[in-house]
């Protein structure tokens, strides 16, 4: 089986805050090297019994371990999953507000088979 094709199956096990969790912990990881549910928490803003419990998921679904010092440490394909996260998550912490009104304005024309969008661009330009 392809990686691609591992990361989408694996990726239908995961909910939005399993990604949350693991981008947390691949953040974390990146800063400090080393990963304990109290710094998952504190990054996180939430309880450390959430994060245990949301831990005992990724863990029952292969997506991080634990060592013997109890920190942390991504599967290779939570290390996979997590990176393609960030990655998007830092394209769309990028990108402007009105970049993302153009695009759906621009979809919306597209679809509908209009031309607003020159009509419309003009607007936007206000920062309104």
């Amino acid at each position: 089986m392809s990686s691609s094709v591992a990361e989408a199956a694996a990726k239908e096990r995961l909910h939005s805050s399993g990604e949350d969790y693991l981008k947390a912990i691949f953040i974390l990881e990146a800063q400090h090297g080393s990963v304990r549910s109290v710094e998952v928490a504190e990054y996180m803003n939430v309880s450390k019994a959430i994060v245990s419990h949301a831990v005992a998921l990724l863990k029952k679904n292969g997506f991080l371990k634990m060592n013997q010092d109890y920190d942390f440490v991504l599967t290779d394909s939570g290390r996979a999953i997590a990176s393609c996260i960030y990655e998007k998550h830092c394209y769309f912490k990028d990108i402007s507000c009105k970049e993302i009104a153009m695009q759906a304005l621009k979809t919306a024309c597209t679809f509908y088979g209009g031309d607003l969008a020159g009509t419309l661009e003009v607007d936007l330009d206000f920062d309104v």
